[in-house]
């Protein structure tokens, strides 16, 4: 059973800080402006609005069934590319994940080796980038 998300309940907590990450819409193609323009400023302003702060995240590969994704190369994903502009735009702090998945290929690491399903969910490594990238929003 799926629960849909109470905002509410995410605006009572009072956070400091909200981050925001899905790898389920990177591969959305058309209409991807209007998601993040939409979906993306009228949370980031309601989490405002109640004295959050916002870090949006990228997110990791995929499977390359999945989204035709290079195993190298820079990163091309639409969604991808409208989260680092609409965070520059709007001065957003953003923890990107998605670089360093796209230079693995350097560092010997095909990066479906760190999906834990091969589909989708990273294993530890995979999350390790997460936390790093999160950390350098920090210094």
């Amino acid at each position: 059973m799926t629960v849909p998300c109470d905002f509410q309940r995410v605006l009572n907590e009072k956070a400091d800080l909200v981050t925001i990450e899905f790898v389920n819409d990177a591969g959305v193609k058309n209409g991807v402006d209007n998601l993040v323009n939409k979906i993306y400023l009228n949370v980031i302003k309601r989490l405002n609005q109640n004295g959050t702060e916002v870090i949006l995240i990228t997110p990791h590969f995929t499977s390359w069934r999945m989204e035709n994704e290079a195993m190298r190369g820079p990163e091309n994903r639409d969604y991808v590319l409208l989260l680092r502009a609409l965070a520059e735009k709007h001065k957003i702090a953003i923890a990107d994940a998605s670089a360093r998945w796209e230079h693995l290929w350097q560092e010997g690491i095909p990066f479906f080796t760190m999906l834990n399903n091969s589909i989708n969910h990273p294993e530890d490594r995979g999350h390790l980038i997460f936390a790093e990238e999160l950390l350098k929003c920090f210094d």
